[in-house]
Order: structure tokens, then C-alpha cells, then sequence
């Protein structure tokens, strides 16, 4: 009898699980996850006339409790489904990330929504050494990554990263063994980094306010990235203006009246995301901010909600027809990826030139935060200028690096047909598990007529 109330008992949690595991695999099969780029370091001395192109209708102290709940609460109201919050580490002296990151996990589970960091690597005076890189992830992972609001993926705590090339590869290769050899959880690194895959899990592009053409970049960089394995997160944005900034390349590209931020979703949409990233919530140096504002009021806001809206009942998202280039106010901020790109190991990464989005630079957590000094970036590539006639390939017509559209349809039958199998099996587990319940059932039913 005992032993017939155990595997009972076994058989239930087990359904249980499997229950859950197929549940996860149909929600993979919606639509992507949308996220936005959220800042904590703001006070109201840091923004106004002359410090930047908008500003809040409020100027705000990102450490106001109320600040953080109604920021939270305005963005699920608009269907975003995560924040990606900039974070220098767990220390918090002079680091209102940390502090402000656990308010604002609180109030994500109030609001039904999710929180992740972004590993922060843009400032010299925070993560200084390869120690520090490994204690902070590690503390992330075993503190915040357990809160019940931050935003996992295929079931893992996902981490974003900016300005990792402030390290090298084989320093990120030693910091993921130790801190993660068996990636349990999801690094997605920012930038043209194909070469951080397979260190790093997946790819993002902070900003794609430098490209001509918005969707066939996307395309093509999501073609890549899947081409190495890696999970692509699609950038959406509304706009751009880093000329109040110290960034030594300056430029505008123009909002068009939501028609940017249109074609931008739009083009993420297009491209097959795994997830999708607005930048930015509250980025109010460079101009990409949808948070309510003194220019444009709340009609992001609500852009927002109409877009996600748009894409999440449907798939899709129209485009907004923007046609104006960007506006350099220096030199061009593009570059390319050379087509033989030496790696550290010593091997020819071989690419088709594509074009480098400018690295930006983030203020310090200090109040008021000021501008970081330009790191120069440890890469493995060689950086060209190109022509804007050469920067993509038409939307009409996108080549990638890694074949024609037969090959991407091959990749992305691949990845369905993985989906698939992993729901049937699945599904198949659960029958399995059904009869073995009612085998067990019958066994007790017989145990106790023969007593």
C-alpha cells in the first residue's frame, strides 16, 4: 500500500512537470516578448533646456518610490512586457541602480510585468576588473534572478550587456565559465559582435538610428545571428539626438511624427525576434525616450500601447513610410565589419560587410550623473567607412552573410520543426503519464477489494 501511494504520488508531480514544460513550449510560439530599456540615475538638475533635447513633463529623482511605480505602472499599461534596467553591481554606495532595481522587480510583480538588468560596462569606474564582472553576475543570478518578476526566457533569467567589448574575449569566455559554464541562463550581448556567440547567448543592437535602411538591417542581422546560433533581440526606437551629449559623433535622426518609430517596430517585427527591445523608456540624452515628455506629451506612450497592440493580435505592424537619412552633425557613424575579421584563436571570421552602429556612452549613477570618458573599444574586428550606397542591401532584396532566403527558410523550418517536436514529445509524455496514473489507480482499486 505505502509503496502504492508513492508512485502515486511520483506519477502526479511528474505530469505535473510535464504539464508545465508544454506549457512553456506553447508560449514560445507567440509573439515576442517586448522589453524597453529603462534608466534609474536621473534627478532633476541632469535634463532641462540646453542639458538635453526633451525632458520629462516633471523632472524626477529616479530614487522616488513614487517615480518608480508610476513609470512601471505606465508601461504595462502599454503592453511592454519587461524593463531592461542599466546596472552598475551589487554595491550600493554611490549606485542607485542596485537600490532602485529592487523597487522596481516590486513593483514589475504588482503590474504583471517583468524587470532584467543590463550589465552596465560603459562607465570605468564600476566593474574595474574581471573579479568584480564575476561577483556581480553571480550575485545577480542568485539574488535578483530569483525574484519571481524578473524576466526569464525558455525558463532562464536573461542578462543584457552593454559595452562588453570593454573586455576581451577570452576574458568573457573565463568569466562565463565561471559564473555560468552551462548557461543556464541568457547573455545577450549588444552590438556587431557576432564573434561574442558562443560566450554570449544572443545579440541586440542598441541603436539602429544610423541606418538608411532600418529594415534590411535588422534582417540581416538577425539572419546572423540566428547563422551563429544566438537568440536575436530586434531593436524598436523612436528616434535619436545625442547632440547635447560629449559623444564625439553627433547626429539626429528625425521622429518623423511616429513614422521612425514605426518603421522601426515594424522592421523588428519583420525580422523573427526572439525578443523585441524599445530604446529607450527614459534615455533622455540621446532622444530616444517614449516615457511622457515636454515635446511630445504622452503620444509615444500611446504610440506604444497602438503598436504592441497592433503586433500582438496580429503578428505584424504597418510601416510608417519615414524616409528621412540621418542627420550627421560630425562624420558619418557608420562603419563596417571587415570581410576577414581575425579572431583571437587565430582563425578568419569571414562577413559580408555590414555596417557598425556608433557606441554611445552612459552617465554614472552619481547625482547629478555625469558623461564617461570614450572608452576605445576592445574588438576583433577591423572597422572601415563606407558609403551609405554600400551600408545594406535593399529591403526588397537582403543578403546576408550566411545564404540566400532558401537557406533562411531551411533555418527557420529547422527551428519550427524543433518547436514541434519538442511539443509532440511532450505531449506524448503526458499520455504516457496519464496511463501510468491510471495503472496505478487500478493497482490501489484491486489492492483494496482483495483486503
Amino acid at each position: 500500500m505505502k509503496s502504492l501511494r508513492i508512485a502515486l504520488i511520483v506519477t502526479l508531480v511528474s505530469l505535473l512537470g510535464i504539464t508545465l514544460r508544454t506549457e512553456d513550449v506553447l508560449a514560445q510560439s507567440g509573439p515576442a516578448p517586448v522589453l524597453t530599456y529603462y534608466y534609474s540615475w536621473w534627478a532633476p538638475p541632469t535634463v532641462g533646456p540646453g542639458k538635453s533635447p526633451d525632458w520629462p513633463v516633471v523632472p524626477y529623482d529616479s530614487w522616488d518610490p513614487a517615480v518608480i511605480r508610476t513609470h512601471v505602472a505606465q508601461a504595462a499599461s502599454a503592453g511592454i512586457d519587461g524593463l531592461v534596467v542599466a546596472w552598475y553591481g551589487p554595491q550600493e554606495l554611490n549606485n542607485q541602480t542596485e537600490t532602485n532595481f529592487r523597487m522596481i522587480l516590486d513593483q514589475a510583480q504588482v503590474n504583471g510585468i517583468k524587470a532584467l538588468l543590463s550589465v552596465d560596462l560603459g562607465s570605468a569606474a564600476w566593474f574595474k576588473s574581471t573579479q568584480e564582472i564575476i561577483d556581480g553576475l553571480t550575485y545577480a543570478l542568485n539574488v535578483h534572478a530569483q525574484h519571481p518578476a524578473y524576466f526569464r526566457y525558455n525558463g532562464k533569467p536573461v542578462l543584457f550587456f552593454w559595452f562588453q567589448g570593454r573586455y576581451s574575449l577570452s576574458d568573457w569566455a573565463a568569466i562565463r565559465q565561471q559564473v555560468d559554464p552551462n548557461h543556464d541562463s541568457i547573455w545577450i550581448a549588444e552590438g556587431a559582435a557576432l564573434d561574442a556567440m558562443p560566450t554570449f547567448d544572443g545579440l541586440h543592437m542598441y541603436t539602429i538610428s544610423w541606418a538608411d535602411n532600418v529594415g534590411g538591417t535588422l534582417a540581416q542581422w538577425g539572419n546572423s545571428t540566428r547563422a551563429k546560433g544566438g537568440i536575436w533581440v530586434a531593436t524598436a526606437m523612436p528616434g535619436w539626438d545625442n547632440t547635447y551629449t560629449q559623444q564625439s559623433e553627433k547626429y539626429v535622426r528625425d521622429r518623423e511624427n511616429g513614422g521612425f518609430y514605426r518603421d522601426t517596430f515594424a522592421g523588428a517585427v519583420a525580422s523573427s525576434p526572439n525578443m523585441i527591445v524599445i530604446t529607450s523608456w527614459n534615455e533622455w540624452w540621446e532622444g530616444t525616450q517614449i516615457e511622457p515628455s515636454n515635446n511630445y506629451g504622452d503620444f509615444y506612450l500611446n504610440l506604444t500601447r497602438q503598436l504592441i497592440s497592433e503586433y500582438k493580435s496580429s503578428g505584424a505592424v504597418s510601416g510608417g513610410g519615414s524616409s528621412a537619412p540621418p542627420v550627421q552633425a560630425t562624420e558619418v557613424p557608420a562603419a563596417t565589419v571587415s570581410t576577414a575579421a581575425q579572431s583571437e584563436s587565430g582563425s578568419i571570421l569571414t562577413q559580408t560587410p555590414t555596417p557598425l552602429p556608433v557606441s554611445t556612452e552612459r552617465p554614472t549613477s552619481t547625482l547629478p550623473p555625469t558623461i564617461t570618458p570614450t572608452v576605445t573599444l576592445t574588438s576583433t574586428v577591423t572597422q572601415t567607412l563606407v558609403s551609405a550606397s554600400t551600408e545594406v542591401a535593399d529591403t526588397t532584396g537582403v543578403e546576408t552573410s550566411h545564404g540566400n532566403e532558401s537557406e533562411n527558410l531551411k533555418e527557420a523550418i529547422k527551428t519550427n520543426s524543433t518547436d514541434w517536436l519538442i511539443l509532440g514529445s511532450s505531449i506524448l509524455a503526458g499520455v504516457t503519464g496519464i496511463l501510468l496514473l491510471g495503472a496505478v489507480a487500478r493497482a490501489y482499486v484491486r489492492s483494496k477489494q482483495s483486503q
